[in-house]
């Protein structure tokens, strides 16, 4: 099987592509759901989202009681993730043992900016796409989706997944919520690929990744975030299997 290697294409292009549109509020102090509850990423990626964006933004976060990141990511599940599911029957949005799912924290992100007055809309969209022209029209989406979710003031959440390569096809394995800090403002035509920065809440950590094509070489099903450093679903890979990071989603205002 061909190393994941050739997901880094061409690096003459990347050189121009710069992390120059960021986050309006980064230093705000992340929250780590490793402080809190179990299969916390969604709430805990709710409360960086708003956090790290604009005023208003931030003016819906701090309506979020709690004196620490425990309280607050239980703060975010008691008003929201007890509701019933919107997709699932006979289960709320938000389990301990099973986390919340994508459409569900969608429906929790809309939710949240209704605390404060005047903020956009918050929007889904899935990125699965096969390769070829269909992938590129995914990532030009990809890139103005969140490009436009950031200049309206929220750093989009990434719904991200873990895929091993197993009995022959790719299969999807551990589910997470991260929220992208920075990206190119521009995507140059024929861009197969862009930089950006996100923060996981396992820890509250910046990492820097490569959101790229899905292709015949990678065979995912969706397009790939590359980010070797990222620890994110790999205690699901078994030895001799192997692996890619998908990004499945996006939550954010477009």
């Amino acid at each position: 099987m061909k190393t994941l290697a050739l997901l880094l294409l061409c690096l003459l292009p990347l050189a121009a592509q710069q992390l120059d549109f960021r986050a309006p509020h980064p230093q705000f102090p992340y929250v780590d759901q490793n402080k809190g509850i179990g299969n916390s990423c969604g709430p805990a990626a709710l409360l960086n989202a708003f956090g790290s964006g604009s005023e208003k933004w931030q003016a819906a976060a701090a309506k979020i009681p709690g004196d620490n990141d425990r309280a607050r990511i239980a703060s975010v599940i008691k008003s929201f993730g007890q509701k019933p599911s919107s997709n699932l029957p006979q289960r709320a949005r938000w389990e301990i043992r099973s986390g919340v799912n994508f459409a569900d924290l969608a429906v929790m992100a809309d939710e949240f900016r209704s605390l404060q007055w005047g903020l956009p809309k918050v929007r889904a969209e899935l990125y699965f796409a096969s390769a070829g022209a269909d992938s590129e029209k995914k990532l030009r989406l990809a890139h103005k989706q969140l490009h436009k979710s950031l200049a309206k003031g929220l750093p989009p959440i990434l719904s991200v997944r873990r895929f091993v390569h197993r009995q022959g096809h790719w299969q999807s394995v551990h589910g997470h919520f991260v929220v992208l800090t920075a990206l190119p403002r521009q995507l140059p035509r024929g861009s197969q690929s862009f930089p950006v920065e996100f923060v996981d809440s396992s820890g509250a950590k910046t990492f820097s990744g490569l959101i790229s094509l899905a292709t015949q070489e990678s065979g995912l099903p969706c397009l790939v975030l590359h980010c070797p450093s990222s620890e994110i679903g790999k205690k699901q890979v078994r030895a001799g299997e192997g692996s890619a990071l998908g990004l499945a989603g996006a939550i954010g205002a477009w």
